[in-house]
């Protein structure tokens, strides 16, 4: 396997760089930030096809490094609280290993949704849950359609990893008011 090194552009102001597509990385990476901005520059992804929702990774107030495990098909870097220095450098490294993805429907209001074959996915899984949306989200998995196990619950847009093999996950949803329910956006990326 071989190395890849990209670069998150960020902006010398407020705002967000433009999206990277990370597919092709594997599950562990490394990020860089440099430079000599005065600002807090928060590290972001996100699993959907074409990105609209973003998960954060951490917020850097200096430069500084993380090593962690996630599964993303994009990231970029969002610069807020500017006050000057110029435009952080910010670089993602990882091997070549590639990520998959699958998208998992959840219902606009209580119930479960559509079983969604995930038998391909390796181990390693981040699932990014984006979108406005109220009650409880919960994450199932199964190996035969009949039994489910509930691996990750979100109360909130968010993202969790973590390392389990499925042949079918999906989505249900619990405490969904009636008024302003929302539709929760659940995207899935697997890495090995």
């Amino acid at each position: 396997m071989a190395n890849v090194t990209l670069n998150l552009p960020a902006p010398a102001g407020n705002g967000a760089g433009a999206a990277v597509d990370v597919s092709a990385m594997g599950g562990v990476k490394t990020i860089v930030v440099g430079g000599t901005a005065r600002a807090g520059i928060t590290i972001e992804f996100s699993n959907e096809a074409a990105p609209t929702t973003w998960a954060p990774l951490r917020t850097f107030q200096t430069a500084g490094k993380l090593v962690i495990a996630v599964a993303a098909r994009w990231m970029r870097a969002q610069v807020a609280g500017y006050r000057g220095g110029g435009a952080p450098n910010v670089d993602v490294s990882s091997d070549d290993a590639g990520t998959m993805f699958a998208t998992l429907v959840a219902t606009a209001s209580n119930g479960i949704g559509a079983a969604v074959d995930v038998s391909a996915l390796p181990l390693f899984k981040t699932v990014q849950v984006g979108g406005a949306f109220r009650g409880g989200v919960i994450i199932e998995l199964s190996e035969d359609a009949v039994s489910w196990a509930q691996p990750m619950v979100f109360l909130r847009p968010g993202a969790q990893s973590r390392a389990f093999t499925a042949t079918w996950m999906r989505v249900q949803r619990q405490n969904v008011p009636t008024i302003a329910p929302g539709l929760p956006l659940v995207n899935v990326g697997a890495v090995s």
